[in-house]
C-alpha cells in the first residue's frame, strides 16, 4: 500500500505542474477496422500505455460481436498500437471489451454477454464474466485469469463495469437480483464483486457488495422501463478507497477497506436530481470521486433548467468523511448533450465527456451528435472551474466523441465510438469507431512551465508500518511537508496528514435458516454462536471481526392426512403445495389445507419467518379414482444418499439403481439436475447452486422415491 502511494503522489506532482492549454495529439483507430467494430466505446490510459475497447468487433461474419481491445503505447511521443486482445474462450456477442481499465501491469476487460464459467462450461446466458491480463517480461499482455462470481446467475451481467488497481479488482453486475451471500432476490438491485491477487499470481474473489438501501424494484415487463437500482453500473478503485454508481437511485457508494473487509462509508447522493434522471458514472483519485448524471437538466446553481443537458458532481474526503463539493456544468450547456456520460480524474484536473454535444470549441460549427470533452482544474480554494473544451479536428455528424473518457498525467483519450473515417480521412467505415488522445505538450516532456505546486494527501497505516515521502519516512500521526523535486525538475510541496490506527474491532449479526451459512474469511459457519476471526491485509490493519449467529428453528414441516384432505400442521405460515410424481406446483394451493382430487403422492413447502423447507411426500387414494392402484414400492428402501447435508456434491448407492432416472427440482419446482444411472453408485455435483433444500427424484421400472437433499 506504502509503495503504490508514494508512486500516486509522484504522478499527481508531476501532473500539477504542467501548464494550462490542452491541445489533441493524435487520432488511432484498429488496424483491422472494419463496418460497426465500435472501437472507443470504452478506454482507459495509465502512463505510457492506454486500452481502447470494441465490443462489436467481429470475427468473421459468423462470429458478431466477439469483441475486442487494443493496446496503444506512446512511443517517441507517438501512440501506436501495439497488441489487440481478445478473450481465450471467445464467442459470439460475449461484447468483449464493453468496460476497460489499465492500472500499472494489469488490464481487466469486461464481457457482460459471456455465457460460461471460469472452465468454459456450465452456461449460463448473459451471466457475464470478466479478463485479467497482465504484461510479461516480453512486454507483451497475456491473458492469466478469467473472473467469474461465486453465484452466477443467467442475465446478471457481471462484466457491466471493470475497474483495477494495484493487485485489486472490482467487477459490477448492474443486473445481480441477489444480496451479498447469494441468496434473497431484489430484482435488478445489482452488485459488485471484489478480487485480489494472491502472492501466486491467482486472482481471487474475496468479497461481493450491495447497497445497503438496494431496493426490490419492480417486476420486469416488456412496455415498462427497468427503473431498479442497478449498483455496479459503474466502479472505481483507488487503493483502500471504491465508488460504486447504481443510476436509477441516483447516486454513488463510496467504500473504504480496512483489513481485508470493504465497508460502505456514504450515499454520495447528486443534489437536486429528478427522479426521472440517471446518475451513474463514477471515478476515483485519491480523496475526490466525480459522479456523472448525463440526463440531469440544471445547471450548477440548480437553477436554470435545460432538458438533458447533463451535468456532474464533485465529492471530498475531509477528516474522513465523505461529503459533496460542488455541482459542475459547461459554459455552453445546452438540451441533450448529455455531459456527464462519461468521468475522468487524476491530481488537478477532471475531464468529462458529452457525447451528445454539438457544437465545438467555439460553441459554433453545429453538427449533431458529435460531441466533446470538457476538463476542469482544480483552484486555490478547492473547488474546480472549466479549463478548456476540447472537440476533435475532423469532427463529423454522430461521431459521439467522449462516450469514454480516461485521463493520466498530461494525457487524455477519449473514445468516439461511430466515428466513421481512419486518420486520413480516406477509408469510410461506418462506426468503425476510433480514440483520440489529448495533451499538454509541456506536461508531456517539453521544458517544464514550472508553477507552484501544493499537494496535500491523507494516509491511514497501522502501527508498526510507514510512509516514505521524497527522502522523509513517517511512522506517527501528524502533519508533515515535504518539499519535492519532480521528475519535470520543478519544485512542489507536500502536505501529508498521517494517521497511524491501532487495532480494528468489527462486529456483525446473522440470523440464518437451518442449512444456512456465513463465510467469514477462510471461517465457515452454521451454527448458533459467537465466533472471533483474526485478519491480515497487505493494505489495512489487524483487525478482530466479532460475529454474532443465530439460527432460526427448523420448520415443522408436518402434513396431517385425513382421506383426501391434507394440512400443514404449522399455522400462520406462507405454502405451497405440489405433486411428487410428477413433480409440478399446483396453481392456487397456497393455503394450510389442501384437497386432492386424485390419488397420488403430494408434498407442501412451507415458508415461515423468511425460512423455507419442503414436507416429505404423502400417499393419498381416492376411491374408483383411476390412480388408486397407486401403491407403495419397495424400490427406495435400499437406497441411500450421502452425504446430506453436503455442499452439493453427493453420492446415491443403491442395488437396484441402473437405468434409473434422476431428477433434482429446486423449491420453485424448475429442474435444476437430470440425469441417468448406469450403475449402483451414481455421483451428483450441483455446487454451483444456492444453499437451501432440494427434492431428488429416482424413477425407475420398480418404483419412484422421493427424497430431500440439503445444501449448504
Amino acid at each position: 500500500m506504502i509503495k503504490n502511494i508514494i508512486c500516486i503522489v509522484a504522478a499527481l506532482l508531476t501532473f500539477g505542474a504542467f501548464a494550462q492549454d490542452f491541445e489533441e495529439l493524435m487520432m488511432v483507430v484498429a488496424d483491422d477496422r472494419d463496418t460497426e467494430d465500435r472501437l472507443g466505446w470504452s478506454c482507459s490510459i495509465d502512463g505510457d500505455f492506454a486500452v481502447v475497447g470494441a465490443y462489436a468487433d467481429d470475427y468473421g461474419a459468423t462470429n458478431p460481436n466477439m469483441g475486442s481491445a487494443y493496446v496503444y503505447e506512446r512511443i517517441g511521443g507517438v501512440w501506436t498500437q501495439i497488441q489487440k486482445l481478445s478473450n481465450s474462450d471467445q464467442d459470439d456477442y460475449d461484447r468483449f471489451g464493453w468496460d476497460v481499465e489499465i492500472n500499472g501491469d494489469f488490464i481487466i476487460v469486461g464481457a457482460y454477454g459471456e455465457d460460461h464459467d471460469a472452465d468454459d462450461g456450465a452456461s449460463l446466458s448473459r451471466a457475464g464474466s470478466a479478463y485479467i491480463f497482465e504484461k510479461n517480461d516480453d512486454d507483451v499482455w497475456e491473458e492469466v485469469q478469467k473472473l467469474v462470481p461465486f453465484d452466477r446467475a443467467a442475465d446478471d451481467e457481471f462484466g457491466w463495469s471493470v475497474s483495477i488497481h494495484g493487485t485489486t479488482a472490482i467487477v459490477g453486475a448492474h443486473n445481480d437480483d441477489k444480496n451479498a451471500l447469494g441468496l434473497g432476490y431484489f430484482y435488478h438491485a445489482g452488485s459488485a464483486y471484489i478480487f485480489d491477487r494472491e502472492d501466486d499470481g491467482t486472482w481471487t474473489q474475496t468479497q461481493k457488495i450491495v447497497a445497503s438501501d438496494r431496493s426490490p424494484g419492480t417486476e420486469y415487463a416488456p412496455d415498462h422501463e427497468d427503473w431498479n437500482d442497478r449498483f455496479g453500473e459503474s466502479v472505481a478503485i483507488w487503493n483502500d478507497y471504491l465508488v460504486v454508481g447504481g443510476p436509477f437511485a441516483s447516486k454513488a457508494y463510496a467504500f473504504e477497506r480496512s483489513g481485508d473487509t470493504w465497508t460502505e462509508v456514504a450515499f454520495l447522493t447528486f443534489p437536486g436530481i429528478s427522479w426521472l434522471d440517471r446518475a451513474a458514472p463514477v471515478d476515483i483519485d485519491s480523496t475526490t470521486i466525480i459522479l456523472g448524471a448525463q440526463t440531469e437538466d440544471l445547471n450548477a446553481d440548480g437553477e436554470e433548467s435545460i432538458l438533458n443537458s447533463g451535468g456532474a458532481a464533485v465529492f471530498t474526503r475531509t477528516g474522513g468523511t465523505w461529503g459533496y463539493l460542488q455541482k459542475l456544468s459547461p459554459d455552453d450547456r445546452d438540451a441533450g448533450d448529455h455531459f456527464g456520460i462519461s468521468v475522468g480524474i487524476d491530481g488537478d484536473y477532471i475531464a468529462i465527456g458529452a457525447h451528445s454535444d454539438n457544437h465545438d470549441e467555439g460553441g459554433g460549427a453545429e453538427l449533431e451528435n458529435t460531441g466533446s470533452v470538457y476538463i476542469f482544474e482544480l483552484q486555490d480554494d478547492g473547488t474546480y472551474d472549466q479549463l478548456i473544451k476540447l472537440d476533435a479536428s475532423d469532427r463529423e455528424v454522430d461521431d459521439e466523441l467522449g462516450i469514454s473518457i480516461g485521463i493520466s498525467e498530461s494525457t487524455i483519450i477519449a473514445g468516439a465510438f461511430q466515428q466513421d473515417q481512419n486518420p486520413d480521412g480516406d477509408t469510410y467505415l461506418e462506426d468503425a469507431g476510433a480514440a483520440y488522445f489529448y495533451t499538454n505538450l509541456e506536461g508531456g516532456g517539453g521544458d517544464p512551465g514550472c508553477e507552484d505546486v501544493l499537494y496535500t494527501q491523507e494516509i491511514d497505516i497501522c502501527a508498526g508500518e510507514e510512509v516514505e515521502v521524497g527522502g522523509s519516512v513517517y511512522d506517527e500521526t501528524g502533519v508533515y511537508t515535504d518539499v519535492i523535486i519532480t521528475d519535470l525538475g520543478c519544485d512542489s510541496t507536500v502536505t501529508t496528514i498521517l494517521s497511524v490506527a491501532d487495532e480494528i474491532e468489527t462486529e456483525q449479526e446473522f440470523f440464518l435458516c437451518a442449512g444456512e451459512f456465513v463465510w467469514v474469511g477462510d471461517s465457515y459457519y452454521d451454527e448458533a454462536g459467537t465466533y472471533i476471526d483474526e485478519f491480515e491485509s497487505d493494505a489495512g490493519c489487524d483487525s478482530l471481526v466479532f460475529t454474532y449467529i443465530e439460527i432460526a428453528a427448523p420448520i415443522d414441516t408436518d402434513v396431517d392426512v385425513d382421506e383426501a384432505l391434507l394440512e400443514a400442521v404449522l399455522d400462520d405460515a406462507d405454502y405451497q403445495w405440489y405433486t411428487c410424481d410428477p413433480f409440478e406446483i399446483i396453481d392456487g394451493a397456497t393455503t394450510q389445507g389442501f384437497i386432492a382430487e386424485e390419488s397420488g403422492e403430494y408434498a407442501v413447502v412451507v415458508t415461515d419467518g423468511g425460512c423455507t423447507d419442503t414436507s416429505d411426500c404423502y400417499t393419498v387414494m381416492i376411491e374408483d379414482d383411476p390412480g388408486s392402484s397407486l401403491q407403495e414400492s419397495s424400490f427406495g428402501e435400499s437406497i441411500s444418499i450421502f452425504p446430506n447435508p453436503s455442499n452439493g456434491s453427493f453420492t446415491i448407492n443403491g442395488s437396484l439403481l441402473a437405468g434409473t432416472q434422476v431428477e433434482i427440482y429446486n423449491a420453485l419446482g424448475a429442474v435444476i439436475y437430470k440425469g441417468t444411472i448406469n450403475s449402483n453408485i451414481h455421483h451428483v455435483s450441483i455446487e454451483n447452486q444456492s444453499a437451501g433444500i432440494y427434492v431428488l427424484k429416482l424413477t425407475s421400472e420398480l418404483g419412484t422415491k422421493i427424497e430431500k437433499v440439503n445444501i449448504r
